[in-house]
């Protein structure tokens, strides 16, 4: 399916949990398709609450988060890294500090691009004009849900957008 997907044109495979980016290496060791021809994306579930709930600091969550998935993920990188549902106990301060380790990270090329979802429009304009090193933003955007006009109206950052829940 993937080598399939790869020859019809699809390059952007979203991963987020785990088992996810261990199938897609396994799919990928079965096919002949080039690491650096295909677009990974990972994801950090719960930066805010999951850190809390387990006791640990942004950064420490996210590194964890990261570093396990970087061992499994062929090339050992991913294109960009998001931060899934960022308004998921949002806090500004631990929002600037997991920036930061992001941007270490892209330094030493575990992650291409810096990315963050979002289900709220208007904190997703904060945070896009807080915090420019976000240059991929994914949000819910359809007929019916089409907050992100108003959101972004004017918006002069460098940011790409991509349309979840499209349908």
């Amino acid at each position: 399916i993937i080598q399939a997907a790869a020859e019809a044109g699809v390059n952007y495979f979203d991963t987020t949990w785990r088992n996810e980016v261990e199938m897609l290496a396994r799919a990928l060791k079965q096919t002949s398709l080039s690491r650096d021809k295909l677009f990974i994306n990972g994801m950090v579930l719960g930066a805010f609450t999951g850190s809390k709930a387990q006791g640990l600091s942004v950064e420490d969550y996210f590194g964890t988060w990261l570093d396990d998935r970087l061992r499994r993920i062929p090339g050992g990188y991913f294109d960009s890294f998001m931060v899934n549902g960022i308004e998921e106990g949002y806090d500004g301060d631990a929002c600037a500090r997991l920036v930061e380790v992001l941007k270490d990270r892209q330094k030493k090329g575990d992650i291409g691009i810096l990315a963050f979802s979002s289900h709220n429009h208007a904190l997703a304009r904060r945070v896009a004009d807080a915090f420019p090193d976000f240059r991929l933003i994914m949000l819910a955007y359809n007929f019916y849900n089409r907050a992100f006009e108003k959101a972004f109206e004017g918006y002069t950052g460098t940011a790409g957008f991509v349309a979840m829940k499209p349908l």
